[in-house]
């Protein structure tokens, strides 16, 4: 005797933009076009930069609802605190080593 199927869906959001390339009206100056002097955005104005955001984005529920904040680090708060208060320069100081050193990463 066989147990009953049981079957778990979640929803996944994913970004998407529709497809570019659709172009029902010369944009260039023409005779046959006479709104071309019009000052108004055509089809598929920025259909690039919505794919390419679509690709970007990390977590798609983002663009529908930010994520909560997540804690301060604390312990470099509380330094840059501790010098601020002293009057120290709070900036990270780099030994003079490491100042100006080219990557080595071709070599």
């Amino acid at each position: 005797r066989a147990l009953p199927t049981i079957r778990l869906s979640y929803p996944k959001m994913a970004a998407v933009a529709g497809p570019c390339g659709t172009w029902p009206a010369d944009l260039g100056p023409s005779i046959d076009n006479p709104a071309y002097h019009e000052n108004k955005q055509w089809d598929n104005f920025g259909c690039a930069n919505q794919h390419n955001l679509a690709a970007m984005v990390a977590n798609p529920s983002d663009l529908e609802q930010p994520r909560t904040e997540t804690a301060a680090y604390t312990p470099r708060r509380s330094i840059a605190f501790q010098k601020y208060s002293k009057g120290e320069s709070t900036a990270t100081t780099y030994p003079e080593a490491d100042r100006a050193k080219l990557s080595d990463a071709a070599k």
